[in-house]
């Protein structure tokens, strides 16, 4: 093992150990004793795997930069939330929450775009009014599709636009 690697390690023990502390929230022996051995399990198993990895993950800071949409997403998404509680509640209707497809340009095997479409979908689950699916890859008649499903039917969000969906 390099140098290089121990502190990897270490740092990767010390991260687990610590959100196990923050967990339990308590500051016990046994507790201690029990995260102690749950981040060495953890620690041996992400530094075995993790140069097992096939998919590269390398967004570029553009791609990144979309984050600073969500705070206002989640802010009116929880509005449509609640608009749509109070639909599914007091309306005899009910929600009108809908499963739905919109052509998605999935880029090539690349690390920048496999961090583009990790981007697109984590970044919009954040959102409450939408849940991503998956990517389903393009047929001999169809494009790339990102299947969602939305709470409130809306447009599909900017940010997610950018990152590749084309509605």
């Amino acid at each position: 093992m390099t140098a290089m690697m121990a502190i990897r390690a270490i740092i990767t023990w010390l991260v687990h150990l610590g959100i196990w502390m923050l967990l339990v929230s308590t500051l016990s022996i046994r507790d201690f004793a029990i995260g102690v051995v749950a981040a060495s399990l953890t620690t041996i198993f992400v530094m075995r795997t993790a140069g097992q990895m096939k998919v590269k993950f390398h967004p570029t800071a553009r791609h990144w930069a979309e984050i600073w949409r969500i705070p206002w997403y989640m802010l009116s998404g929880t509005f449509e939330i609640l608009q749509a509680l109070g639909k599914q509640l007091f309306t005899k209707e009910g929600a009108p929450s809908f499963v739905a497809t919109v052509p998605f340009d999935c880029g090539g095997d690349d690390s920048q775009s496999a961090g583009r479409r990790a981007l697109a979908v984590t970044y919009t689950t954040l959102t409450p009014n939408f849940v991503i699916f998956g990517i389903v890859e393009r047929t001999a008649t169809s494009p790339d599709l990102l299947l969602y499903h939305q709470v409130i039917p809306g447009e599909v969000l900017q940010m997610t636009q950018n990152l590749g969906a084309r509605p």
